[in-house]
């Protein structure tokens, strides 16, 4: 297999998810529309949001992560959702925002010179008391709990071709502890009895709330809140996310 198979290990994958959707609800509820979602994937999250009646626009660099999530929409969800394939770190759309949002690690991809970019770039489409909320993994362990080949980390059947599939992980600290190197594999079990693996290699940048409010301050925002969870308990050393909300 190859990593043209992904967007559909993925969906799969997290399906079923659901714990983090209440914490945005929440948000969208005290912000107000529109709502911009900064790489959207296949719309887990913002097909959540418009079913609670926002106006959803999503942006993600992937075009069949897209092709996935408009497949997705009902006649109902495309009168409220607007997909747009660009990269988050240069996007211009015409119109602004009361709330940016950017889930499941998708900043910590960037490194610092991307996370500046698409900074900027978000601050250009929020309005006046808009919001911008980033969700990070704090620890390499809030990513892979467990690495090594034998580790499983997750398993799923895969719907389209009805196989199943286990999630496992090959990582790398580097010595300053702020990139982490992770190459996920999904080992698809074909009818013929074969094992089909595809690998992922991320990198991600852990990064401090020191140096997040350093780096967003310096685009024009005031970080004001630090979250550890998804019920916005303040954030400390062992939390189990980095939940950061910006404003203007």
């Amino acid at each position: 297999m190859s990593s043209a198979d992904f967007p559909r290990y993925f969906e799969a994958q997290y399906a079923e998810y659901t714990e983090d959707i209440p914490f945005w609800q929440g948000l969208a509820a005290e912000c107000g529309g529109p709502v911009l979602e900064l790489g959207c994937g296949y719309g887990r999250i913002l097909i959540a949001l418009a079913r609670e009646g926002w106006s959803v626009a999503g942006l993600d660099h992937d075009q069949d992560m897209l092709a996935r999530a408009a497949a997705r929409l009902n006649e109902d969800l495309r009168q409220r959702i607007t997909l747009h394939h660009a990269d988050i770190t240069d996007f211009s759309l015409d119109q602004t925002f009361s709330l940016l949002i950017s889930p499941c690690n998708t900043f910590a991809s960037l490194d610092e010179d991307g996370f500046v970019l698409a900074s900027n770039c978000g601050l250009r489409h929020l309005s006046p008391s808009g919001r911008l909320v980033l969700d990070l993994p704090p620890t390499p362990a809030s990513l892979v709990p467990a690495s090594g080949e034998t580790e499983l980390l997750a398993a799923f059947l895969e719907p389209e071709s009805g196989n199943a599939v286990q999630v496992s992980a090959r990582d790398h600290i580097e010595r300053s502890g702020a990139r982490y190197r992770v190459t996920w594999l999904y080992d698809e079990m074909l009818a013929d009895g074969r094992v089909a693996r595809t690998e992922i290699p991320m990198t991600y940048h852990l990064r401090e709330p020191e140096l997040l409010s350093r780096l967003l301050g310096g685009a024009g925002y005031d970080t004001t809140e630090f979250y550890g969870d998804y019920q916005r308990t303040a954030y400390s050393r062992g939390s189990t996310r980095l939940i950061v909300v910006a404003s203007r």
